[in-house]
């Protein structure tokens, strides 16, 4: 830990245990959501009848994969947000000290 100049103790963001529990849930749940949600869109939309059907259900699949680690992120973010305790503001938080 380093000190700032006030010559309080500064921690670097990503050591701490909600960046980890993050980060973890986001590596686990990314690859999840982009399976998950191409095979449902694909197999609800039947087989293709055209080659445009067909590269249009390939773009589909692309930009879902690309939209799958924000989705993520967003998850994990949810998840650590509700599943860590909460801090109710009857007294200064500990980090303050």
């Amino acid at each position: 830990m380093s000190l700032n100049e006030t010559g309080a103790k500064q921690t670097t963001w990503w050591k701490k245990k909600d960046v980890k529990q993050t980060a973890l849930i986001w590596v686990i749940v990314t690859p999840i959501i982009g399976y998950v949600a191409t095979e449902v869109q694909v197999r609800s939309m039947g087989a293709p009848a055209s080659e445009i059907m067909a590269s249009t259900i390939n773009l589909m699949r692309i930009f879902t994969w690309a939209a799958a680690p924000v989705a993520g992120l967003v998850f994990a973010m949810s998840a650590t947000v509700l599943l860590s305790k909460s801090y109710y503001g009857d007294s200064p938080p500990p980090e303050a000290e």
